[in-house]
């Protein structure tokens, strides 16, 4: 991701008060937690340092969001996971970015197994929140949560 977009990004969440705000295919290799100057702590994940810049997830916090955060878990260089302690439950936010059409069946496969897997190890009583861009294939996880969605109207 370029720089002076990134700038604007960060720019823009600060204008608009965003406590966190997802980001894919940030191209950032290795993955870290750091301050940045425009205010606000991204936490990253990419490919290993040494590889090629493609992929990549990013949760940007604000300093208020941070405060909360409980831990924050690489889970691969395109699924990211934070968990943040609120009022009410735990709230867990998921962050992924699902693989284009250039990858084969078998890497899809293995990312959608891996992302099950980590919802697989959220507890009940946490509140799940899966942001990022996930190809429409999220419906065939619906199963579990067809009830949760229903209008109470």
């Amino acid at each position: 991701m370029e720089i002076t977009k990134l700038a604007q990004i960060y720019k823009e969440r600060n204008v608009y008060h965003i406590e966190f705000l997802d980001l894919s295919e940030t191209r950032w290799n290795g993955s870290r937690e750091h301050r940045i100057p425009q205010g606000g702590i991204p936490l990253y994940s990419g490919k290993p340092v040494n590889e090629k810049h493609e992929s990549g997830v990013e949760i940007l916090l604000s300093g208020k969001a941070h405060k909360f955060l409980m831990k924050w878990k690489l889970i691969s260089d395109s699924i990211i996971m934070a968990r943040f302690l609120t009022k009410l439950r735990k709230l867990v936010v998921i962050q992924c970015y699902a693989l284009t059409e250039q990858a084969t069946t078998e890497e899809k496969h293995s990312f959608y197994e891996t992302l099950e897997n980590t919802l697989r190890n959220v507890k009940r009583s946490e509140i799940t929140m899966i942001m990022g861009d996930l190809y429409a294939k999220v419906v065939a996880y619906n199963k579990r949560f067809e009830n949760t969605t229903e209008d109470t109207a």
